[in-house]
């Protein structure tokens, strides 16, 4: 040969390996993650400090219901509180999808009874605004809730809960509100990264937040910050 050798082909500029999958969203609260050009929100189910209490509360009444036999209602009570404790902790070791916010919409988790992670997606063309609101219950504490309110042209059958179940329900918040709504129970939602999420999505929804806060609540917030 009376050439010099081809030279080496240019190697590019890119990591060896296969390409880094995204973060998924860890159990109880998810982090924004950069998917698809833009932050995406997602929130499992998970062990959280309420759900830890309801299970030991269960517990609880199950160990003082066969330590005692004069207890009330016995056979009931460790029947009832058996099944709340397992029920409670297989919901928080289940990783379900509690919320998710992308480039699609809004998508709310099923309750575990219809549970498929796609059933509750609202596109954003469909959403009005997402609504955080709240519920006192008999016991004297709040259960926190989130909702899409859709604009009136939206279809209004996709959701499980009727009308009059609705009314009922949670008194004084329109029916559909309600529909539209998950409890926010056994996965955290952290407020910043969701008015992120949505902030970046679609900066024409707003995010109303509604919800009364008890002076725990506060005191909580005040320690714990906004992540809830």
């Amino acid at each position: 040969m009376t050439g010099t050798d081809d030279p080496a082909p240019e190697r590019a500029n890119t990591p060896a390996g296969p390409a880094a999958e995204p973060r998924t969203a860890e159990p109880g609260g998810g982090p924004v993650t950069p998917l698809d050009d833009g932050p995406v929100y997602e929130a499992r189910f998970g062990f959280t400090p309420k759900g830890v209490v309801l299970i030991v509360f269960s517990v609880a009444f199950v160990v003082l219901a066969v330590v005692f036999p004069e207890f009330p209602h016995r056979v009931a009570t460790i029947v009832f509180m058996s099944v709340a404790a397992v029920a409670m902790t297989a919901i928080c070791l289940s990783g379900w999808l509690g919320l998710r916010v992308d480039r699609t919409g809004v998508t709310l988790g099923r309750p575990m009874t219809r549970y498929r992670d796609t059933d509750g997606g609202v596109p954003w063309d469909d959403i009005a605004a997402v609504v955080l609101y709240t519920q006192r219950l008999p016991s004297g504490t709040q259960q926190s809730y989130i909702a899409v309110r859709r604009h009136p042209h939206a279809a209004t059958d996709l959701y499980w809960v009727s009308r009059a179940v609705s009314r009922v329900a949670i008194p004084g918040v329109a029916p559909e509100l309600v529909a539209a709504s998950r409890a926010i129970v056994a996965w955290r939602l952290d407020h910043d990264r969701l008015t992120a999420a949505v902030g970046h999505w679609a900066p024409h929804v707003p995010v109303l937040d509604h919800r009364r806060v008890s002076r725990w609540g506060t005191a909580a917030r005040f320690f714990l910050g906004r992540r809830r």
